[in-house]
């Protein structure tokens, strides 16, 4: 018998016999490369970060207010552009089965006339973003996040470091500060 791709997934990100593999970006970027505030109204600023996410080849998933309303949650997901990927393939339709991709999210909040923007970025699996210690950090939208398994022997297990969405959200930052004009804070 032929395994599913469901069957495929399962096996790659749940087995009560691997441990956990917990990691994000709170890991890897100290928080000046992860958060700044723009000269931007909240409105310019989320059209900007739409944009380049966009250009990224990440599609915005949800949109989630904090608790107090005071702030924002954009999620975003996509497949990684750069990383060589091992895909696992269908057999009866040649496709790929799984995906590694990149979860990040990003955190707006108004401050007067500027906008404070705070990122976390996941590696996921198949659509699935790993749990991360950092996951404290998005409790006022009320977010949880199940233990993500995956087993040491998956061909996907060595890209589940979070570098590449470290370096994803360096370049953000960095276009971030190029593209709105004004001073930085």
């Amino acid at each position: 018998m032929k395994p599913t791709g469901l069957l495929v997934l399962l096996s790659l990100i749940s087995c009560a016999c691997a441990t956990p593999k917990r990691v994000s970006t709170a890991e890897i970027l100290p928080v000046k490369e992860s958060e700044l505030t723009l000269n931007k109204t909240y409105v310019e600023s989320s059209a900007i970060l739409r944009g380049l996410m966009t250009t990224r080849g990440l599609a915005m998933r949800n949109v989630a207010p904090t608790k107090d309303n005071r702030a924002q949650y954009f999620i975003f997901v996509g497949q990684r552009r750069e990383t060589p990927q091992k895909q696992s393939i269908d057999q009866k339709t040649g496709k790929p089965i799984v995906t590694v991709g990149s979860w990040i999210a990003a955190r707006l909040e108004a401050k007067g006339k500027s906008t404070h923007i705070r990122f976390l970025g996941k590696p996921n699996v198949g659509g699935q973003e790993l749990c991360s210690d950092a996951d404290s950090q998005l409790e006022d939208a009320e977010y949880w996040c199940q233990n993500t398994y995956i087993k040491e022997t998956s061909p996907h297990f060595s890209q589940m470091s979070g570098r590449e969405e470290a370096q994803l959200i360096r370049g953000i930052v960095a276009e971030l500060k190029t593209k709105a004009s004004g001073p930085m804070r």
